[in-house]
């Protein structure tokens, strides 16, 4: 358990970042339309890192498993 929240949390603060980021510079210009475009694309980036986490994940558990 203590190994999801080690990779999960980061992954969950860097959405966070890119959240706060694409907001700040995207509302005052675009209003409305930039706040769901500020959460699509944080949704697109835990999306891409959730990928990579669970190809990780595989990649472990297929290396870890014998066959006899």
């Amino acid at each position: 358990m203590r190994v999801l929240i080690g990779v999960q949390l980061p992954l969950f603060v860097i959405a966070t970042i890119i959240t706060t980021i694409a907001a700040a510079l995207l509302i005052p210009k675009l209003g409305l339309i930039a706040a769901a475009l500020a959460v699509g694309l944080s949704n697109f980036a835990q999306l891409i890192g959730s990928m990579y986490i669970v190809g990780l994940a595989v990649r472990r558990l297929k290396n870890n498993i014998t066959v006899e």
